[in-house]
């Protein structure tokens, strides 16, 4: 295990550095890959800059929040996670608004808040992990002649193949977005900060599921484990279709909030609130079943197939058509491309029921 974590974390910064240096040294060729809008360059340049030094932080502290969850420690990381938040909220109220004296920083302050946050948490997790020696992490792992290595490789590679294919096409599709109208991206702006706070909770439930059936699977005990999984699909599927109705609510709501939109942009709000709301189950799915269960059973290398099909095959394709050749209406070209986790869902539900991921087979 001591093995484990200090390879992990040496990869994970290696992979943390590289995103950095992108941030911090080229914003500029970034941000003019995601919008070709004159007006929100020079403050996404300012943001990404700012942001990029949490990149070094996020990375190691992932980590730590991982082997933590593992270990029981649940509740410490929710805890660590609250203070980060709270220090998150207070800190944006100063820089973004200027209070206290402060100068008044607009997103370069929002990007401080939250390097400052996350630097809280990294600060948390190491004094957490260092109080028992048994369980700190070292920063400076010298055995790579131990199977660590290899079998890390093997057992990651189909994971990381999975979200290189996620991460570089949904790059490729925010680029699409990025050159729609303002309005609809104000609307949708406004509906992802509802979905993902839906998500962030449902990911702490993902999170959970996988640490049960990883350790029912580990004692090799594949009865127990498929009816646990069935209990935990079918609280999952209830707690899913239990956020449909509160996007709707929330969408609708946010309507009356003193925002500065426009009426087009508002009408877009009442239009994409509805496939929001139909999208957050398939989202929630589709998430459990990847994080909880088919990743956690051994059976990553099914993932990145289906997710290469829908994404490269169909969307990325779709969203160099309908920005660059075919005239496609903006909602419907919206819908389209929002719609991965729509057409992945068929797929990882059979994969579930087929029982295929309930792997046993250790490396060695």
């Amino acid at each position: 295990m001591q093995d484990t974590k200090g390879f992990v974390l040496h990869v994970s910064m290696f992979i943390s550095l590289l995103f950095w240096a992108g941030a911090f040294f080229i914003p500029e060729q970034i941000i003019s890959f995601y919008t070709d809008i004159p007006e929100l360059k020079p403050y996404g340049v300012d943001y990404l800059r700012a942001l990029s030094f949490s990149f070094l932080i996020t990375g190691a502290t992932r980590l730590y929040f991982c082997y933590m969850r593992v270990m029981g420690e649940a509740k410490s990381c929710l805890l660590y996670s609250t203070y980060a938040c709270i220090l998150n909220v207070i800190c944006n109220s100063i820089f973004i608004f200027g209070l206290f004296g402060v100068p008044r920083l607009g997103v370069y302050g929002a990007a401080l808040s939250t390097t400052i946050s996350g630097l809280l948490q990294l600060v948390l997790v190491v004094w957490h992990t260092q109080k028992d020696r048994s369980r700190h992490i070292s920063w400076t792992f010298t055995n790579y002649k131990s199977p660590v290595p290899k079998n890390f490789l093997v057992t990651v590679f189909p994971i990381s193949v999975h979200c290189i294919i996620f991460c570089v096409a949904n790059n490729l599709i925010a680029g699409a977005f990025g050159r729609m109208n303002a309005d609809i991206l104000a609307a949708s702006s406004l509906l992802t900060i509802i979905s993902m706070f839906i998500l962030c909770i449902n990911e702490g439930v993902a999170l959970g599921g996988a640490v049960l059936i990883g350790g029912l699977l580990g004692r090799n005990n594949p009865e127990k484990t498929w009816q646990s999984s069935k209990v935990f699909i079918k609280f999952v599927t209830r707690n899913s279709l239990m956020f449909v109705p509160l996007v709707l609510i929330l969408g609708f709501a946010s309507t009356f909030l003193p925002l500065e939109m426009s009426d087009a942009a508002i009408q877009y709000v009442y239009i994409l609130t509805i496939f929001f709301a139909i999208n957050i189950f398939f989202a929630c799915m589709n998430l459990t079943l990847e994080i909880g269960v088919l990743f956690t059973g051994n059976d990553a290398k099914s993932v990145p197939l289906i997710t290469a099909i829908v994404l490269w095959g169909i969307l990325v394709p779709m969203a160099f058509i309908g920005t660059y050749w075919a005239s496609i209406p903006i909602v419907l070209f919206f819908i389209i491309l929002k719609s991965d986790y729509i057409l992945a869902f068929p797929y990882k539900i059979y994969r579930f029921y087929s029982k295929k991921w309930m792997r046993t087979d250790a490396i060695s």
